[in-house]
């Protein structure tokens, strides 16, 4: 009951808002993390989330100066095969005269902090683009805003690419596609609605393509890396998660009734977004975190808010990096412990898996997807037979993302 009601006063309280804030004003089963960790970013922290019940474990405590006015810290960034963990920072001096922007790079296995020098722009997202190594942000001169490369040893920034509109609006990269996606507003004379497009920028040729007006406007993206497919969160005041065509902006409902809540990512692996679900009661926000399945829209919610003082708006899912040699090592794993229970079975899997490695090598991906695709027939196949139906899920998900993320 106490749920419903906090929904219901969130929503009064965005709807009053609504007149005096046009710019928001827009038509705005159990998920389970797979092997990797769900990291969030907090005031002055980055913590892990057990996304089922809420629990944080205070990760890595950022280097920040103390007095006022204190640092602000946006975007959080994963290179999942690196270990790594990218944030933006703002320092500004005790008067406002001085302000210094700069790169924060965290190692998810050691918890170490490093700081880049100061940055020509400030940033206010950010992603990782594995092709090229580096970080690419958002950053916060205006206008045009600007797409940018930076370098996180040094913080040197690259012009990327022009940004369309006047207000972009979240930042995904989809790595197999070389694209990134935004959705931005543009404010037309007369019209009180803003339009929304999507954006997609080729991180290659920095090329910007829009999409043709949206319905409903977005303001976070996740791009499932397995399916290949965008998904957006709508503006309130009941948010849903939509499926999204790029060229065409065309939306399909994949979860409705969902609450605000900036914090948004995905573990392609197992298909799950996970969401912050910001609820308003009588004594303040309470958080908590929602997994939604992007294939079937099953929504479940954590047991238990977040802590108070761990405010989350960026987070970041850091997967278990498969390679090739890691999938093949699974199946020698599987075949010892007996989760693979003929041997001639294993066999036939890692001359398949040799196969798509040979052909992923000389840079031919459909060989390879063939011969994955045919990995993975055979694995369905055998579960529950020579296969445990557990291990057979895993080894399809894995051959799944190399064939989404061939080179």
């Amino acid at each position: 009951m106490l749920k419903k009601l906090s929904r219901r006063a969130f929503g009064l309280i965005v709807a009053a808002s609504m007149a005096v804030l046009p710019a928001l004003v827009q038509p705005v089963a159990t998920a389970a993390a797979g092997a990797g960790t769900l990291f969030a970013l907090g005031p002055t922290t980055i913590a892990k989330v057990d996304p089922a019940t809420g629990a944080v474990t205070t990760f890595a405590t950022l280097a920040l100066p103390s007095g006022f006015p204190g640092p602000s810290l946006v975007g959080l960034a994963s290179d999942a095969a690196g270990h790594r963990l990218f944030v933006s920072e703002t320092t500004f001096s005790p008067d406002f005269s001085t302000v210094t922007y700069q790169l924060v790079t965290v190692d998810t296995q050691t918890a170490a902090v490093s700081t880049s020098p100061g940055m020509a722009q400030g940033i206010t997202a950010l992603v990782y683009d594995p092709a090229s190594g580096s970080v690419i942000g958002q950053a916060n001169m205006c206008c045009p805003f600007q797409l940018v490369r930076i370098d996180p040893t040094t913080g040197v920034q690259t012009h990327l690419a022009d940004m369309p509109g006047v207000q972009p609006l979240g930042l995904v990269e989809a790595p197999a596609k070389h694209a990134i996606y935004f959705a931005t507003e543009t404010f037309v004379l007369g019209q009180f609605q803003p339009v929304i497009t999507l954006v997609t920028v080729d991180t290659v040729t920095g090329a910007v393509t829009q999409s043709p007006p949206m319905n409903t406007g977005v303001f976070a993206l996740v791009y499932d890396s397995v399916s290949g497919t965008l998904f957006g969160k709508t503006f309130c005041c009941q948010s849903s998660l939509v499926k999204i065509d790029p060229a065409s902006g065309a939306e399909t409902v994949v979860a409705p009734g969902l609450t605000f809540g900036f914090g948004m990512t995905i573990d392609s692996a197992t298909h799950t977004v996970f969401m912050t679900d910001d609820e308003i009661g009588p004594f303040g926000i309470s958080q908590f975190i929602e997994s939604i399945n992007d294939q079937t829209g099953a929504i479940t919610l954590s047991t238990n808010p977040l802590p108070a003082d761990m405010f989350v708006g960026s987070m970041a899912f850091e997967g278990i990096a498969i390679t090739p040699d890691s999938i093949r090592a699974d199946v020698q794993s599987a075949l010892a412990t007996g989760a693979i229970s003929n041997a001639g079975v294993a066999n036939s899997l890692l001359a398949e898996l040799s196969q798509a490695q040979a052909a992923r090598s000389r840079g031919q991906c459909a060989t390879a997807g063939t011969m994955y695709h045919a990995f993975i027939n055979e694995v369905t196949a055998q579960s529950g037979k020579a296969i445990a139906a557990a291990t057979a899920t895993q080894l399809a998900g894995e051959a799944q993302l190399l064939i989404a993320n061939c080179p």
